[in-house]
């Protein structure tokens, strides 16, 4: 036996029974069969009997039509609806069931079997719309009562659709103002892409808020359905704390390295090198006989060598001419590798290019970096030349060299410290660009002052 409620809206006396009676044959308890007239009947009934399914016809005593379905629904939220339709009424039938209705029937159609399948898939299309509608309210209030800052935007452009509370308070943008943005338009600078899988992202970049102020922030993105336009539901993370932490941490550690260089530079000139220095004078005093002059020859070289070789260690460890601006350390540190090495060094610096630019700029990071990447290519290049250009943009410095040299595999794992220290101040120096690289094209360093 069917344990289905009915509620059969209908004022034809005759199809009515007919119905009533096909129904009972079919298995359905009548005592779960209820009919009415007429749209007042069936609001007294409504406090004390609620059907599963609702057989309407859309024209009765009182109601006609569209309103008769409107009147029911609000009398009956949670039940199935099909529609008794007429043949002249047929297309009506059909805008209702676009409507909501689960389905219609004609009916002159009306057979045992057709209307068991309509009236148990109709009640289950309701519960799965229930289930359903149950789902997306979860969803929704787990979305918008989240602390974290969350969009749902369209993966083709990233345009956001909707926005979270949190989002609106942690960019500071009116709701109205977050629509009208794409994720991009938030951005300074280039994303790192972290993780990226068929239905989801993960990535980090700067965000900056309606303020101005910069926003570390990673970003997770995960696929929410599998329609043409598709759309991503998107977390994001802020690391603005934890940049900052590794910001005051590496200037600590810096700080701590650059003292420890500048003891060890003293130490070099006013210690070893001055006795370097005081041997050779005592050495060139010594009566050496003629016999043994190549010996001497040989031994003032070898501690000239030496006296040049801890002074060009001292001034490596802490160059003096950077107390005088990065220009000038620049420039003089190209010099002195082209009085002594077998690479030359062309350094370019544009002429809207002042020492001013530099104010705000940690000058002895970046002379590390390029330090690094000039020791790294006269040791691995293989070429004579290396260029180095400073310009002025419309981001902010630029800093570029290319040494045209042989070049390496980026994704062989096995190159040396030097690229990975390289690397390293760059990302906490808050530098962006870094290092690339091609068998046969050469190594080029690319940093642009945010």
């Amino acid at each position: 036996m069917q344990h289905t409620s009915l509620l059969i809206v209908e004022d034809d006396s005759i199809f009515l029974n007919a119905l009533v009676w096909q129904l009972s044959k079919m298995g359905y308890d009548r005592m779960n069969i209820m009919s009415v007239t007429s749209i007042t009947e069936a609001k007294e009934i409504a406090s004390e009997f609620v059907p599963d399914v609702i057989l309407l016809d859309l024209n009765i005593t009182d109601s006609h039509g569209v309103e008769t379905y409107n009147s029911i629904i609000k009398l009956y939220t949670n039940s199935a609806v099909v529609i008794l339709s007429g043949m002249n009424d047929e297309d009506l039938a059909l805008d209702i069931v676009k409507k909501g209705a689960q389905d219609y029937l004609l009916k002159s159609d009306v057979s045992s079997k057709i209307l068991s399948k309509t009236i148990e898939y109709s009640k289950e299309r309701k519960n799965l719309l229930g289930q359903l509608q149950m789902s997306e309210l979860k969803y929704r209030n787990v979305f918008n009562q989240s602390p974290l800052p969350m969009f749902i935007v369209e993966q083709a452009e990233q345009r956001i659709i909707q926005a979270n509370q949190a989002a609106i308070l942690f960019y500071g943008f009116g709701e109205a103002e977050i629509l009208s943005k794409s994720m991009d338009s938030f951005s300074v600078g280039e994303r790192v892409l972290i993780k990226k899988e068929e239905d989801a992202f993960h990535f980090s970049c700067v965000h900056q808020n309606k303020k101005g102020n910069q926003l570390h922030v990673e970003v997770l993105g995960k696929k929410i359905n599998d329609e043409e336009g598709e759309e991503y539901i998107c977390l994001i993370v802020d690391k603005t704390a934890e940049w900052e932490f590794e910001q005051k941490k590496y200037k600590v550690i810096s700080a701590a390295q650059e003292n420890e260089k500048k003891k060890i530079a003293m130490e070099l000139h006013d210690g070893l090198v001055q006795s370097l220095a005081l041997l050779s004078i005592w050495f060139n005093n010594l009566n050496i006989s003629d016999d043994q002059k190549n010996l001497k020859d040989m031994f003032v070289k070898h501690l000239d060598n030496a006296i040049k070789e801890s002074r060009g260690i001292a001034y490596i460890l802490s160059p003096p001419d950077l107390e005088e601006g990065f220009l000038h350390a620049l420039s003089t540190l190209t010099e002195r590798i082209n009085r002594v090495g077998n690479m030359k060094v062309h350094l370019d610096v544009g002429a809207d290019v002042e020492e001013s630019s530099f104010a705000h700029i940690d000058k002895f990071n970046l002379y590390r970096i390029l330090q690094e990447f000039i020791n790294n290519s006269t040791k691995h290049s293989g070429s004579a030349r290396l260029d180095i250009q400073v310009l002025q943009t419309d981001k902010g410095l630029l800093v570029k060299a290319d040494d045209h040299g042989k070049g390496f595999d980026m994704a062989d794992h096995t190159n040396g410290l030097g690229i990975k220290s390289l690397e390293h101040r760059i990302k906490l120096g808050s530098l962006c660009g870094g290092v690339s690289s091609k068998v046969g094209e050469g190594t080029k360093l690319e940093i642009q002052v945010c």
